[in-house]
């Protein structure tokens, strides 16, 4: 059984495992090593996102996944969320299960798993969407409601990251073009 892929990428983003119908906009820098699945929905990536290496972002909703500007990625962070808005970030080794939908400016802390409030084991039928300035942290992937205070020099410090990563990652990874 063969399957065709369909796979828009801007000029400027770098390559990687994508399999699916997946659209990556213009300035989002994509790590090789990461793997991105739209199987079967499509994956829609935003402008200037970064996906580090080992992070996986999978759709398995027919709906398409839609993940908005300025979100990062970071190593090993695995999501599955229905959607994501903007300027958020996934430490290393979370998860967010498909039944979430992360708004804007939320932070999910390094090995938090983030499924519906109040069920224990999580459970993937039922859905919650977060608030923004969502934060979760700790051991038992605890939840509070932060302030906005810092982003606008987080959004600074992700510009320069992006910056960085143009100018080295051409240099020391070999581009392939699609």
């Amino acid at each position: 059984m063969t399957t065709v892929d369909k796979v828009d990428i801007h000029p400027r983003a770098l390559d990687a495992d994508l399999r699916g119908n997946i659209t990556i906009s213009d300035g989002t820098v994509v790590h090789p090593k990461c793997t991105i699945l739209a199987v079967p929905g499509p994956i829609i990536i935003g402008e200037n996102c970064i996906v580090e290496e080992s992070a996986i972002i999978v759709n398995r909703r027919k709906e398409p996944m839609l993940i908005g500007n300025e979100n990062v990625f970071q190593v090993g962070s695995r999501l599955e969320a229905a959607s994501v808005g903007n300027r958020n970030t996934f430490s290393p080794k979370c998860r967010v299960l498909s039944s979430i939908e992360i708004p804007d400016d939320c932070f999910i802390g390094p090995a938090c798993l983030v499924a519906p409030a109040f069920t224990n084991p999580p459970r993937e039928d039922l859905s919650e969407r977060l608030q923004d300035y969502t934060q979760v942290f700790g051991q038992n992937s605890e939840r509070r409601i932060g302030d906005s205070v810092g982003k606008i020099h987080q959004r600074a410090l992700l510009a320069k990251h992006l910056d960085y990563l143009r100018f080295a990652l051409p240099k020391y990874v070999k581009m392939r073009n699609v």
